[in-house]
Protein backbone atom coordinates (compact mmCIF):
# COMPACT_ATOMS: atom_id res chain seq x y z
CA UNK A 1 0.00 0.00 0.00
CA UNK A 2 2.92 2.54 0.55
CA UNK A 3 4.57 1.54 -2.33
CA UNK A 4 1.39 2.08 -4.52
CA UNK A 5 0.86 5.63 -2.67
CA UNK A 6 4.55 6.34 -3.30
CA UNK A 7 3.69 6.04 -7.70
CA UNK A 8 0.60 7.92 -7.05
CA UNK A 9 2.62 10.79 -5.47
CA UNK A 10 5.41 10.74 -8.02
CA UNK A 11 3.16 10.37 -10.82
CA UNK A 12 1.08 13.83 -9.46
CA UNK A 13 4.23 15.15 -8.85
CA UNK A 14 5.70 14.77 -13.05
CA UNK A 15 2.10 15.93 -14.09
CA UNK A 16 2.58 18.90 -12.21
CA UNK A 17 6.49 19.72 -13.45
CA UNK A 18 5.00 18.52 -17.25
CA UNK A 19 7.67 15.85 -17.48
CA UNK A 20 4.83 13.69 -18.76
CA UNK A 21 4.24 15.46 -21.60
CA UNK A 22 7.47 16.21 -22.33
CA UNK A 23 8.70 12.32 -22.45
CA UNK A 24 5.61 11.75 -24.81
CA UNK A 25 6.69 14.88 -26.91
CA UNK A 26 10.57 13.23 -27.11
CA UNK A 27 8.85 9.93 -28.17
CA UNK A 28 7.03 11.75 -31.17
CA UNK A 29 10.18 13.23 -32.12
CA UNK A 30 12.35 9.95 -31.86
CA UNK A 31 9.30 8.32 -34.21
CA UNK A 32 9.21 11.32 -36.29
CA UNK A 33 13.24 11.12 -36.43
CA UNK A 34 12.81 7.29 -37.50
CA UNK A 35 10.62 7.93 -39.75
CA UNK A 36 12.75 10.43 -41.47
CA UNK A 37 15.43 8.53 -43.78
CA UNK A 38 12.41 6.64 -45.21
CA UNK A 39 10.19 9.72 -45.85
CA UNK A 40 13.12 11.90 -47.46
CA UNK A 41 14.09 8.47 -49.45
CA UNK A 42 10.14 8.17 -50.67
CA UNK A 43 10.59 12.40 -51.35
CA UNK A 44 13.62 12.21 -53.37
CA UNK A 45 12.71 9.29 -55.31
CA UNK A 46 9.32 11.37 -56.17
CA UNK A 47 11.17 14.35 -56.93
CA UNK A 48 13.58 12.10 -59.02
CA UNK A 49 10.53 11.15 -60.75
CA UNK A 50 8.99 14.57 -61.48
CA UNK A 51 12.12 15.85 -62.90
CA UNK A 52 11.99 12.41 -65.44
CA UNK A 53 8.43 13.26 -66.53
CA UNK A 54 9.25 16.78 -66.84
CA UNK A 55 12.14 16.42 -69.12
CA UNK A 56 10.27 13.60 -71.19
CA UNK A 57 7.40 15.75 -71.60
CA UNK A 58 9.70 18.69 -72.36
CA UNK A 59 10.42 16.52 -74.99
CA UNK A 60 7.70 15.90 -76.32
CA UNK A 61 6.37 19.04 -76.22
CA UNK A 62 9.38 20.73 -78.47
CA UNK A 63 8.94 17.54 -80.59
CA UNK A 64 5.27 18.07 -81.14
CA UNK A 65 5.88 21.82 -81.55
CA UNK A 66 8.50 21.10 -84.34
CA UNK A 67 5.97 19.04 -86.04
CA UNK A 68 3.37 21.53 -86.32
CA UNK A 69 5.49 24.29 -87.59
CA UNK A 70 6.73 22.37 -90.44
CA UNK A 71 2.85 21.14 -91.06
CA UNK A 72 2.14 25.26 -91.12
CA UNK A 73 5.07 26.00 -93.13
CA UNK A 74 3.83 23.14 -95.85
CA UNK A 75 0.02 24.78 -95.64
CA UNK A 76 1.74 28.10 -96.45
CA UNK A 77 0.58 29.80 -92.99
CA UNK A 78 1.75 33.00 -92.71
CA UNK A 79 5.49 33.20 -90.90
CA UNK A 80 3.88 36.05 -88.31
CA UNK A 81 0.94 33.57 -87.38
CA UNK A 82 2.87 30.48 -87.02
CA UNK A 83 5.03 32.07 -84.85
CA UNK A 84 1.93 33.39 -83.22
CA UNK A 85 0.10 29.53 -82.83
CA UNK A 86 3.82 28.08 -81.63
CA UNK A 87 3.92 30.24 -78.67
CA UNK A 88 0.46 29.88 -77.91
CA UNK A 89 1.02 26.33 -77.77
CA UNK A 90 3.83 26.31 -75.96
CA UNK A 91 2.32 28.46 -73.20
CA UNK A 92 -0.72 25.49 -73.16
CA UNK A 93 1.08 22.55 -73.25
CA UNK A 94 3.99 23.60 -70.48
CA UNK A 95 0.75 24.94 -68.27
CA UNK A 96 -0.75 21.33 -68.52
CA UNK A 97 2.65 19.64 -68.15
CA UNK A 98 3.33 21.60 -64.41
CA UNK A 99 -0.62 20.84 -63.56
CA UNK A 100 -0.45 17.47 -64.26
CA UNK A 101 3.35 17.30 -62.23
CA UNK A 102 2.06 19.38 -59.36
CA UNK A 103 -1.22 16.71 -58.98
CA UNK A 104 1.42 13.61 -58.64
CA UNK A 105 2.84 15.15 -55.31
CA UNK A 106 -0.82 15.74 -54.16
CA UNK A 107 -1.54 19.19 -54.58
CA UNK A 108 -5.35 19.53 -55.81
CA UNK A 109 -5.08 20.53 -59.45
CA UNK A 110 -8.79 22.30 -59.65
CA UNK A 111 -7.46 24.81 -56.60
CA UNK A 112 -4.71 25.70 -58.36
CA UNK A 113 -6.76 26.08 -61.49
CA UNK A 114 -9.32 28.26 -59.40
CA UNK A 115 -5.89 30.40 -58.21
CA UNK A 116 -4.61 31.06 -61.75
CA UNK A 117 -8.21 31.96 -62.97
CA UNK A 118 -8.32 34.30 -59.98
CA UNK A 119 -5.07 35.75 -60.73
CA UNK A 120 -5.52 36.03 -64.44
CA UNK A 121 -8.61 38.11 -63.78
CA UNK A 122 -6.59 40.38 -61.80
CA UNK A 123 -3.95 40.88 -63.72
CA UNK A 124 -6.22 41.47 -66.76
CA UNK A 125 -7.66 43.91 -65.11
CA UNK A 126 -4.44 45.44 -64.46
CA UNK A 127 -3.38 45.29 -67.67
CA UNK A 128 -6.37 46.14 -69.67
CA UNK A 129 -4.63 48.14 -72.84
CA UNK A 130 -2.05 44.98 -73.33
CA UNK A 131 -5.20 42.49 -73.60
CA UNK A 132 -6.55 44.57 -75.88
CA UNK A 133 -3.54 44.83 -77.49
CA UNK A 134 -3.27 40.97 -77.66
CA UNK A 135 -6.50 40.53 -79.36
CA UNK A 136 -5.96 43.27 -81.77
CA UNK A 137 -2.52 40.79 -82.60
CA UNK A 138 -4.76 37.71 -82.86
CA UNK A 139 -7.11 39.63 -85.07
CA UNK A 140 -4.44 40.66 -87.44
CA UNK A 141 -2.96 37.32 -87.77
CA UNK A 142 -6.35 35.35 -88.42
CA UNK A 143 -8.38 38.05 -90.31
CA UNK A 144 -4.97 39.08 -92.33
CA UNK A 145 -5.75 42.59 -93.16
CA UNK A 146 -1.65 43.07 -94.01
CA UNK A 147 1.15 40.24 -93.78
CA UNK A 148 4.75 41.13 -93.34
CA UNK A 149 6.26 42.75 -96.27
CA UNK A 150 2.92 44.53 -97.15
CA UNK A 151 3.09 48.42 -97.67
CA UNK A 152 0.70 49.91 -95.73
CA UNK A 153 -0.96 53.03 -94.55
CA UNK A 154 -2.67 53.96 -91.46
CA UNK A 155 -4.82 56.54 -91.56
CA UNK A 156 -5.49 57.71 -87.78
CA UNK A 157 -1.70 58.35 -87.48
CA UNK A 158 -0.52 58.87 -91.50
CA UNK A 159 1.80 56.40 -90.82
CA UNK A 160 2.96 54.52 -93.77
CA UNK A 161 6.04 51.91 -94.49
CA UNK A 162 6.63 47.98 -94.85
CA UNK A 163 5.37 45.95 -92.45
CA UNK A 164 8.79 44.10 -90.93
CA UNK A 165 7.16 42.51 -88.03
CA UNK A 166 3.20 40.96 -86.29
CA UNK A 167 3.97 40.46 -83.03
CA UNK A 168 1.53 39.51 -80.08
CA UNK A 169 1.27 43.00 -78.57
CA UNK A 170 3.09 45.20 -81.52
CA UNK A 171 3.18 45.99 -85.05
CA UNK A 172 6.37 47.32 -86.45
CA UNK A 173 6.65 49.38 -89.70
CA UNK A 174 10.04 50.79 -91.42
CA UNK A 175 8.89 53.92 -92.79
CA UNK A 176 10.29 55.18 -96.24
CA UNK A 177 12.97 57.08 -94.13
CA UNK A 178 14.41 54.15 -92.86
CA UNK A 179 12.75 54.76 -89.36
CA UNK A 180 11.12 51.45 -87.38
CA UNK A 181 7.83 52.52 -86.05
CA UNK A 182 5.64 50.12 -83.10
CA UNK A 183 1.75 50.61 -83.45
CA UNK A 184 -0.28 49.01 -80.81
CA UNK A 185 -2.10 45.86 -82.43
CA UNK A 186 -4.99 47.74 -80.86
CA UNK A 187 -4.92 50.84 -82.80
CA UNK A 188 -4.03 49.03 -86.10
CA UNK A 189 -6.89 46.56 -85.48
CA UNK A 190 -9.60 49.29 -85.46
CA UNK A 191 -7.82 51.57 -87.63
CA UNK A 192 -8.44 51.94 -91.92
CA UNK A 193 -5.71 50.35 -93.33
CA UNK A 194 -4.56 50.84 -97.28
CA UNK A 195 -2.15 47.75 -97.94
CA UNK A 196 -1.20 49.08 -101.31
CA UNK A 197 0.69 46.20 -102.00
CA UNK A 198 -1.80 43.48 -101.88
CA UNK A 199 -2.09 43.60 -105.48
CA UNK A 200 0.58 42.85 -108.24
CA UNK A 201 -0.51 45.63 -109.96
CA UNK A 202 -0.94 49.33 -109.39
CA UNK A 203 -2.26 52.44 -110.91
CA UNK A 204 -0.34 55.68 -111.28
CA UNK A 205 -2.10 58.98 -111.29
CA UNK A 206 -0.51 62.12 -112.36
CA UNK A 207 -1.35 65.66 -113.27
CA UNK A 208 0.51 67.90 -115.38
CA UNK A 209 -0.29 71.33 -116.41
CA UNK A 210 -0.13 73.11 -120.03
CA UNK A 211 -0.55 76.35 -121.03
CA UNK A 212 -4.44 77.15 -123.34
CA UNK A 213 -2.31 77.94 -126.23
CA UNK A 214 -1.21 73.96 -126.11
CA UNK A 215 -3.05 71.80 -128.32
CA UNK A 216 -4.57 69.00 -126.06
CA UNK A 217 -4.07 66.47 -128.99
CA UNK A 218 0.12 67.24 -128.96
CA UNK A 219 0.36 66.89 -125.64
CA UNK A 220 -1.68 63.02 -125.26
CA UNK A 221 0.49 61.94 -128.35
CA UNK A 222 3.54 62.66 -126.60
CA UNK A 223 2.43 61.39 -123.74
CA UNK A 224 1.28 57.89 -124.63
CA UNK A 225 3.84 57.42 -127.52
CA UNK A 226 7.37 59.00 -126.31
CA UNK A 227 7.10 58.47 -122.25
CA UNK A 228 4.12 55.69 -121.73
CA UNK A 229 6.27 53.36 -123.97
CA UNK A 230 8.54 52.19 -121.39
CA UNK A 231 8.77 48.14 -121.04
CA UNK A 232 7.68 48.64 -117.40
CA UNK A 233 4.28 50.28 -118.17
CA UNK A 234 2.10 47.81 -118.51
CA UNK A 235 -0.01 47.76 -121.94
CA UNK A 236 -3.87 48.13 -120.08
CA UNK A 237 -5.30 51.14 -119.61
CA UNK A 238 -2.78 53.78 -120.62
CA UNK A 239 -5.05 57.42 -120.53
CA UNK A 240 -4.31 60.67 -120.96
CA UNK A 241 -7.54 63.53 -120.00
CA UNK A 242 -8.55 66.71 -119.21
CA UNK A 243 -8.92 66.79 -116.06
CA UNK A 244 -9.88 70.82 -115.24
CA UNK A 245 -9.96 73.77 -117.17
CA UNK A 246 -8.25 75.95 -114.47
CA UNK A 247 -7.41 79.74 -113.83
CA UNK A 248 -3.57 79.80 -115.83
CA UNK A 249 -3.45 76.25 -117.35
CA UNK A 250 -5.18 73.37 -118.83
CA UNK A 251 -4.50 70.00 -116.03
CA UNK A 252 -3.95 66.94 -118.15
CA UNK A 253 -4.41 63.72 -115.69
CA UNK A 254 -2.22 60.51 -116.72
CA UNK A 255 -3.34 56.89 -115.79
CA UNK A 256 -1.43 53.88 -116.17
CA UNK A 257 -0.31 50.68 -114.46
CA UNK A 258 2.85 49.16 -113.36
CA UNK A 259 3.98 46.54 -111.43
CA UNK A 260 2.83 47.29 -107.25
CA UNK A 261 7.44 47.26 -106.45
CA UNK A 262 8.10 49.35 -109.53
CA UNK A 263 5.26 51.91 -108.51
CA UNK A 264 7.07 54.98 -106.89
CA UNK A 265 10.04 54.24 -109.25
CA UNK A 266 8.31 54.90 -112.16
CA UNK A 267 6.00 57.57 -110.73
CA UNK A 268 9.22 60.28 -110.14
CA UNK A 269 10.81 58.77 -113.17
CA UNK A 270 7.46 59.13 -116.06
CA UNK A 271 7.29 62.79 -114.11
CA UNK A 272 10.37 63.68 -114.92
CA UNK A 273 10.20 62.17 -118.83
CA UNK A 274 6.92 64.17 -119.49
CA UNK A 275 9.41 66.88 -118.59
CA UNK A 276 11.98 66.24 -120.65
CA UNK A 277 9.62 65.33 -124.03
CA UNK A 278 7.27 68.71 -123.30
CA UNK A 279 10.56 70.33 -123.28
CA UNK A 280 11.61 68.53 -126.60
CA UNK A 281 8.34 69.11 -128.16
CA UNK A 282 8.10 72.95 -127.41
CA UNK A 283 5.02 72.35 -125.07
CA UNK A 284 4.97 74.80 -122.11
CA UNK A 285 4.32 73.87 -118.27
CA UNK A 286 2.88 77.27 -116.88
CA UNK A 287 3.53 78.71 -113.85
CA UNK A 288 1.08 80.81 -111.68
CA UNK A 289 1.39 84.52 -112.56
CA UNK A 290 -0.30 87.47 -111.50
CA UNK A 291 -1.12 90.36 -113.50
CA UNK A 292 -0.75 93.95 -112.18
CA UNK A 293 -2.20 96.48 -114.49
CA UNK A 294 -0.98 100.19 -113.68
CA UNK A 295 -3.11 103.22 -114.09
Amino acid sequence: MLQMENLQIDEAKLNELGLNDLAEKKGMFDEFMGALPEKLLGLGIRALIVAILFFIGFWLIRLFRKILKRSLKRSKVAESSIVFIDHCVKIVLFAFLILALAGYFGVDAASVVALIGSGALTIGLAFQGSLSNFAGGVLILICKPFVTGDYIFEKNTQTEGNVVQINLFYTRIKTPDNRLISIPNAALSNATIIDASALPERRVDLFVPVSYETKVEEAREVILEKVLSDERVLDHDRNVFVEALENNNVLLGVQFYVKTEDYLSMKRFILEQIKKEFDNAGIIIPFEQIDVHMI
